[in-house]
């Protein structure tokens, strides 16, 4: 049976915060960090679970949005934000399409949205291929550094 719920407990949020990824996708890490724990329990945050298996989360809104300096990318409020965590363990399994296809239901059922707007990393193009066969196109891109290096980010949009 498949669970979907907002975020509240932090032990949740504290086991989500501390998911590990292997390089490269190691800069979706959140190590942790108290902060990351607050940013999950304060904002638009989503459990995605499967026979009591936590598979990921969706998060919507501000909560998706990847700061950098072209405010530009963000203004178009006809789009809701969507980012989504799925758990490590299942990284590369083939579930990607599904469960990204899961975040816009929930999307479109929680927000009452039909348009969406994501931010990936440039080299995640496993994500970028489940992203495209979903309808999504690729339409602005930004640089941030992240520790010691740039990583270049993309927007991508589904109407």
């Amino acid at each position: 049976m498949e669970f979907v719920e907002q975020i509240n407990s932090k032990e949740i949020a504290q086991k989500i915060a501390n998911w590990e990824y292997q390089s490269p996708y190691d800069i979706y890490n959140m190590d942790g960090k108290k902060e990351a724990i607050e940013k999950i329990l304060s904002n638009d945050y989503y459990i995605y679970s499967y026979e009591d298996i936590l598979i990921g989360y969706f998060c919507f809104g501000e909560a998706a949005i990847v700061p950098n300096n072209n405010k530009e990318i963000y203004e178009d409020e006809d789009y809701l934000d969507v980012g989504i965590g799925l758990n490590p363990q299942f990284c590369n399994s083939g579930r990607g399409y599904n469960f990204f296809s899961k975040a816009i239901k929930v999307g479109r059922e929680l927000f009452e949205q039909k348009k969406f707007r994501l931010t990936v990393a440039q080299f995640n193009k496993r994500a970028i291929k489940v992203y495209k066969k979903y309808g999504f196109r690729e339409n602005n891109s930004f640089e941030v550094k992240q520790s010691d290096k740039i990583v270049e980010f993309i927007t991508m949009t589904y109407n």
